[in-house]
């Protein structure tokens, strides 16, 4: 709750997270498929301290997906550290074309943002400039300001 304002919220106020307690005396929030198990159980990890458990390289694809974890989690902060070292690992493989890793460095980028306003400029430029219609969002959950515009 400390790293995530909108656990803090969740936990805390009127919702049913809030009071399904178990036989622990545990709150539990149930996730089915919101999110992938292992980027979830990565940000989770890095948000409870265990670095030596995170990986130190991911690929652009598992960033994605810890990305919109952390998007939804609003754990930025609690992220930075490993969100810049990965990014940093990965920017040299930037696309000049419109493909589904254009679209993957624009979702990352737009999560991320301090240290990624370039890489935000960058993709959603190519992508203006080179794709033949809407830009698809492969499902992620990339913000309507940046897609629609």
């Amino acid at each position: 709750m400390l790293a995530s304002p909108r656990l803090k919220a969740m936990f805390s106020g009127p919702w049913a997270e809030a009071n399904s307690c178990d036989a622990n005396g545990l709150n539990r929030w149930e996730l089915g498929e919101i999110f992938d198990h292992e980027a979830f159980t990565t940000v989770m990890n890095i948000i409870h301290g265990r670095n030596r458990t995170v990986p130190r390289s991911v690929n652009l694809e598992m960033l994605a997906k810890i990305s919109v974890v952390v998007d939804d989690l609003s754990c930025f902060e609690a992220m930075e550290v490993f969100s810049k070292m990965w990014i940093t690992e990965l920017r040299g493989s930037l696309p000049s074309t419109y493909c589904r890793n254009l679209v993957f460095w624009i979702f990352i980028s737009s999560v991320f943002r301090e240290g990624t306003e370039t890489i935000l400029t960058s993709t959603t430029r190519t992508a203006v400039l080179n794709s033949q219609g809407e830009i698809d969002t492969l499902g992620l959950p990339i913000r309507h300001d940046i897609v629609g515009t």
